[in-house]
């Protein structure tokens, strides 16, 4: 016989567990279903931490999301009892013409934002331990930080228990149909129904929404933790988070000073990877990306680096980016079916995200629509124009 509930959510990463908890604390009766454990590694949603920013270069629109996104993360802080944003300040480095440049500093004049100025000189007196171009300059967020993921994914879910959804783990999804006003998923525990239906599955999303009119591209990457020399030196507030442009097509490298929870200086870059089917992914750092960020620790982090040696690797993590052909989400309903919502395509830069990402769709979901501004987020943008 069929569970029924208010609302199923597939997929239970940062975003899922997420409207997990809004739903349930909105007194929905929600059903949580992941594939496998909940706080896993094999999706987007591991490791111990993420940059957290507010001058969004990408697109200004994005800005006023990322406001509230801060007030949610600050009262699951209060939930939790833990801290899970350090707003420690944010370094951006590039040239005065890149889009990491123009783009963070349009954005901060349009909403009004703090954002701090740096020509080479300053730059170098400010941050010695980083090395740039001469020709590039400094942009310093004081609200930037860094969000504390895996504290976060686990007090999301312990949030979203406590408040009364269901979640289960190691339960895969077989299907989902739609028909008398009612949404039925297929898993390995049962067949469940519910009013509405959630899809928050990262690299799987296309294998549930096959119709879906957004091309998702599934990219593996990595993060590596090197033991820098002269380890004091490397601690906020003294040292910053950091991104700096790494030329056109090749997206930006970034970094975290030394952080509780995990030993090393984390450098990663923000780039699509090789595309990779989910379920095949080999977790092994691929030797060529892995090289690519040794380059970056010699070129961007030298004073990291003991004279005459090489970067003292502690490890390498592996994690997927589920790409949009244009680098931006899609928060919507399924055309075809509008009991059906999703949140995909997060394209690397979505953590940050989801505190606010749980409160739409469970708008969504239960009120028909938000006041939350997502517009510019739709499935439109990729339907054929006339002609």
């Amino acid at each position: 016989m069929s569970q029924r509930y208010d609302a199923i959510v597939i997929g239970l990463g940062v975003m899922g567990l997420s409207v997990c908890r809004d739903l349930a604390r909105r007194g929905a009766r929600v059903l949580g279903l992941d594939r496998f454990g909940i706080a896993h590694t094999r999706g987007s949603s591991h490791g111990a931490t993420r940059v957290f920013r507010v001058c969004y270069y990408e697109r200004p629109e994005y800005v006023p999301l990322l406001q509230a996104a801060e007030r949610g993360w600050r009262e699951l802080e209060r939930e939790v009892g833990e801290t899970l944003l350090y707003d420690i300040g944010l370094l951006y480095a590039g040239r005065p013409s890149s889009d990491l440049i123009r783009g963070t500093q349009g954005a901060a004049a349009e909403h009004g934002l703090s954002l701090e100025t740096l020509d080479a000189s300053g730059l170098s007196r400010r941050f010695p331990l980083l090395a740039t171009p001469p020709e590039y300059v400094g942009l310093f967020e004081p609200a930037g930080g860094v969000l504390m993921a895996d504290r976060i994914v686990g007090g999301l879910a312990t949030a979203a228990l406590a408040a009364g959804a269901e979640l289960r783990g190691l339960d895969p999804v077989a299907g989902w149909t739609a028909g008398d006003g009612m949404v039925t998923v297929r898993s390995v525990s049962g067949t469940h129904q519910a009013g509405v239906a959630i899809v928050c599955a990262g690299g799987w999303t296309s294998r549930l929404l096959p119709t879906l009119a957004a091309p998702l591209t599934v990219t593996r990457q990595i993060a590596a933790w090197i033991a820098p020399a002269g380890a004091d030196r490397f601690r906020p507030p003294d040292f910053p988070v950091w991104g700096i442009d790494a030329g056109p097509q090749a997206g930006f490298d970034y970094g975290f000073p030394l952080m509780p929870g995990r030993p090393g200086l984390k450098v990663a870059r923000h780039w699509p990877g090789p595309p990779v089917d989910p379920d095949r992914v080999d977790p092994a750092p691929d030797p060529a990306a892995l090289a690519t960020l040794l380059d970056a620790v010699r070129t961007r982090l030298p004073a990291a680096v003991a004279d005459g040696g090489e970067p003292a690797v502690l490890s390498v993590d592996t994690c997927l980016y589920t790409n949009t052909p244009d680098g931006h989400f899609v928060i919507d309903r399924l055309p075809s079916e509008p009991r059906v919502l999703l949140a995909a395509g997060f394209s690397g830069h979505g953590f940050k995200f989801a505190s606010i990402v749980g409160e739409a769709l469970a708008d969504l979901a239960l009120e028909g629509g938000t006041a939350l501004p997502i517009d510019f987020l739709g499935l439109d943008r990729f339907r054929p124009g006339p002609g």
